[in-house]
């Protein structure tokens, strides 16, 4: 110790360290960095398995999820070829079925088609407002005004609408935000214009080529021959006609003769001779002495039994 003006000054002076003692603390400092060490290694290690864990789980996942959609594709490319072999089952069958018509008639029916002939009148009702000049196609500025005109109808009547749903439908996406690639599936030939038999076979993928002729035939314009059958009558009606005529034809030669006729219609209540002037007036083709199906089918709708 040491006064010096009132001040007192200490001084400590440690014992230097021996041999031994320095050398058992750089031994426990060696051994603490090396504890260090090995806890820094072992976390990575974790982490590294964690992580390893966290892939292994994506990987499985993915390969589940890839395994679920090869399996849902798989359904649907089943379902898909199931759908496909009952529409030929269904196609051979009605084919067999027509030629044992045609067999029986002499020729076979032209106008058979697994389709509705209603939906394609309809479908050309709706193909005819599309086609603003009338010239038989649609061009991609008739079918964009025409969506835009729908679309602005649309958002009208949703304003007049107390409908919630009305209104939320109006504010969604409209077809004609999509009218180009619309436009440009429908014209399958790239022409820039969509005709009908194009809508057709978008339409109507399945449909064959005599069926594609038959419901072109449908909508087609002007006078119907002797051998057409009505356009405004369904499936159903002809269906119920074609029974009826098989009734009729008692000696099954797909024909109806005048005493056919008059056997069958004698309880309606008319003459022979009525029965002979309606067969007469009926017989267009020829004035062969025999009804057809088709002549047959003029005649039921053009006198007062429809």
């Amino acid at each position: 110790a040491k006064i010096d003006g009132g001040s007192v000054t200490l001084t400590l002076t440690m014992p230097a360290l021996s041999d031994a003692e320095r050398i058992a603390r750089r031994e426990v400092q060696i051994i603490a960095r090396e504890d260090a060490r090995r806890a820094k290694i072992d976390a990575i290690k974790v982490e590294k398995a964690r992580k390893a864990r966290e892939r292994d789980t994506e990987a499985q996942a993915l390969q589940t999820k890839k395994q679920i959609e090869e399996g849902e594709r798989a359904r649907r490319q089943e379902v898909a070829e199931k759908r496909e072999r009952s529409i030929a089952a269904r196609e051979a069958a009605r084919q067999k079925d027509a030629a044992h018509a045609g067999e029986r008639t002499g020729r076979q029916d032209k106008h058979a088609s697994k389709y509705s002939k209603k939906s394609v009148l309809l479908l050309k009702e709706v193909f005819d407002e599309y086609d603003g000049d009338g010239f038989g196609t649609i061009s991609l500025n008739e079918m964009r005004q025409s969506l835009i005109q729908k679309k602005e109808d649309k958002a009208r009547a949703a304003l007049q609408s107390k409908d919630l749903a009305v209104r939320q439908a109006a504010a969604g996406i409209d077809i004609a935000d999509v009218v180009e690639p619309l436009f440009r599936t429908l014209d399958r030939d790239g022409d820039g214009e969509i005709s009908f038999p194009e809508l057709l076979a978008v339409l109507f993928p399945l449909a064959t080529h005599t069926e594609m002729e038959t419901m072109l035939s449908w909508v087609k314009k002007g006078p119907q021959g002797p051998n057409e059958l009505p356009l405004t009558m369904s499936e159903e009606q002809l269906s119920e006609l074609r029974a009826i005529f098989d009734i009729f034809d008692t000696d099954g030669s797909g024909a109806l003769t005048l005493p056919e006729l008059q056997a069958a219609l004698a309880s309606c209540g008319m003459t022979r001779g009525e029965i002979r002037d309606l067969f007469e007036s009926a017989d267009v083709d020829q004035r062969d002495g025999h009804l057809d199906f088709c002549e047959f089918v003029s005649m039921m709708t053009e006198s007062e039994f429809l």
